[in-house]
């Protein structure tokens, strides 16, 4: 595992951080990914690093920006539906907002991940800040679970709401909610 970490530094990957409920962040808080905490479990890299690496096309990328309330269905990361991951941009921020979902398929270290000490992963959306390139991510979920069912994850400023409204073995259904005019709600904000 640590090969295989440090194998991610050479390929220019930085660690996946967390975000703690006051705003201070864990250097190696991602448990679902090799460069961040998940070096004690054989799992892979997260989706956004996927995307660094190219092995997830810009393709599977869908950004929302839209203003008001919209319904989405994220396909499972490691399987080929359309779209994998949500970008949003938060409004009159540089902040950048995406939105994953892993699920075990039988095939990879990801069932290790899934099927271990972290089986919170599976349960739904895994909330990440990422400005691009090669900066370090941001888990804003717990470092050892996603989003439940009913549950949400608002941006400090409240500017985005991100409601999980259910998940499969295949797909996780989110409510987004953009309001640029919205009032700050504290750091992070998420009820799961």
């Amino acid at each position: 595992m640590v090969i295989a970490h440090e194998l991610g530094h050479q390929l220019d990957l930085q660690h996946s951080q967390n975000i703690q409920p006051n705003g201070t962040l864990i250097e190696y808080g991602d448990d679902s990914c090799i460069m961040g905490g998940g070096f004690d479990f054989s799992v892979g890299f997260n989706p956004l690093h996927l995307v660094q690496l190219g092995l997830m096309p810009l393709g599977k990328i869908e950004q929302l920006d839209e203003i008001g309330e919209t319904r989405h269905i994220l396909d499972n990361a490691e399987q080929s539906g359309t779209k994998q991951l949500r970008q949003i941009a938060v409004p009159g921020s540089d902040k950048v907002i995406y939105v994953a979902y892993r699920q075990p398929l039988g095939l990879d270290q990801d069932d290790q991940l899934m099927q271990s000490l972290w089986p919170g992963f599976s349960s739904g959306a895994m909330i990440y800040y990422w400005p691009g390139g090669s900066a370090k991510m941001q888990l804003a979920t717990t470092h050892d679970g996603s989003l439940l069912d009913g549950g949400s994850y608002s941006t400090p400023d409240g500017k985005v709401v991100i409601t999980q409204i259910s998940h499969d073995s295949s797909a996780v259904t989110v409510d987004v909610k953009i309001d640029p005019y919205a009032s700050p709600v504290g750091w992070p904000h998420r009820g799961l």
